[in-house]
């Protein structure tokens, strides 16, 4: 008897759990959105490679801003460089400079596991 519960408590279990017969492309995505999704985070990704740039550059002007200040406190030193006068970036200022190379990695990332995911499961 208790054996014969448990198993139709399987059967009841296995039939509520879709089995390889049901097909979902993307984890349910039909191809055309999924399409759609990977090249817009493609473009997204792109769009990061000049904010990057534009990154590098602010803070190249950050650290020029900060040298000042410290030659203008600092009147006798002021032959250092940025690195010997142990200063640094701060970590907010850090992170708000890389985050486009942050967002093109997550982005790219994205894009290739909705690419890869939409391929292999349509097999």
């Amino acid at each position: 008897m208790n054996s014969k519960l448990m198993i139709s408590l399987a059967n009841s279990v296995s039939s509520l759990v879709p089995g390889p017969t049901t097909t979902s492309v993307g984890g349910g995505l039909s191809k055309d959105v999924a399409i759609v999704l990977v090249v817009g985070f493609f473009l997204l990704a792109a769009l990061m490679i000049p904010l990057h740039f534009r990154q590098k550059k602010k803070v190249k002007q950050f650290k020029e801003k900060q040298l000042r200040d410290f030659y203008q406190n600092n009147p006798r030193k002021t032959h250092m460089k940025y690195e010997d006068t142990k200063m640094f970036l701060p970590s907010w200022e850090r992170a708000k400079y890389s985050a486009p190379i942050i967002l093109f990695i997550v982005f790219i990332v994205i894009a290739i596991s909705i690419l890869v995911g939409s391929t292999l499961i349509s097999r």
